[in-house]
């Protein structure tokens, strides 16, 4: 899968284009994104999905 990864940001690279991946769950794969340089992440690593209603309140 990171080869993937690899791959999707040399081409954002080349095109002068920022990264951002989601759904990041862990620090490993945080850490293995950081290395290949993407520029964002999110997902539950950092804090779980907020309720509408709670949001809106």
């Amino acid at each position: 899968m990171l080869g993937a990864v690899a791959s999707i940001q040399e081409v954002a690279k080349v095109m002068k284009m920022q990264t951002i991946a989601e759904q990041v769950e862990s620090y490993s794969t945080l850490k293995a994104l950081s290395e290949l340089g993407i520029d964002y992440a999110q997902g539950h690593c950092y804090e779980r999905a907020t309720p509408l209603k709670q949001i809106l309140t």
